[in-house]
């Protein structure tokens, strides 16, 4: 079953290392890249795929059974489920959120998403195809009062070669509160 202390409340405690939009890009992944503007942000019509999700500093609750962790994330009120009973991808349409597929390696959860919808990791880009292969490592602190998370993007079609950022959280008290996106297209916009 893995961990004993994985489940919990997680809160942010330094913004993920490596969000630099100067990734490995292929040139297709690099004019995409280069023509990025404010208006390509989905979460503009609170449309958010995965990548955007993780790349956010929201809290996260986590829940860990015999065949499942499910991942709670105040971002959006997003439930993920990662099924860890041996199970393979299989061919499937592709969602906002993949499916995630977990086994654990000593005691590191170790995560596979594939069949995600084309999307975004940041509101400054870092587009991904539904081709990527998103792979996480997530690993409790000796006294588990920390989780480290790690996200390798592995995409071909916009990035020469894997690239992997990181994070770490704290253990918190604090309530993963309900947040959702609302359109407000009835409040004006400022004329610039």
């Amino acid at each position: 079953m893995g961990p004993p202390g994985f489940s919990g409340n997680w809160d942010p405690r330094e913004h993920w290392q490596g969000w630099s939009v100067d990734q490995p890009f292929t040139p297709e992944g690099q004019v995409l890249q280069d023509n990025w503007g404010p208006d390509d942000d989905t979460g503009l019509q609170c449309h958010y795929p995965l990548g955007r999700i993780l790349s956010s500093m929201w809290m996260l609750e986590t829940f860990q059974t015999e065949d499942r962790v499910l991942l709670v994330y105040e971002f959006d009120n997003t439930v993920r489920r990662i099924y860890m009973d041996g199970r393979e991808h299989e061919d499937s349409f592709p969602t906002l959120l993949g499916r995630s597929i977990g086994h654990w390696e000593g005691e590191t959860l170790v995560v596979k998403t594939r069949n995600l919808e084309a999307g975004f990791t940041r509101f400054q880009g870092l587009p991904y195809t539904s081709d990527l292969t998103l792979t996480e490592r997530f690993s409790l602190s000796e006294d588990e009062s920390q989780l480290t998370i790690e996200l390798t993007f592995d995409d071909p079609n916009y990035y020469r070669e894997p690239w992997t950022v990181s994070t770490l959280y704290d253990r918190s008290n604090y309530e993963v509160r309900d947040s959702a996106c609302t359109l407000r297209e009835h409040i004006a916009t400022v004329p610039e």
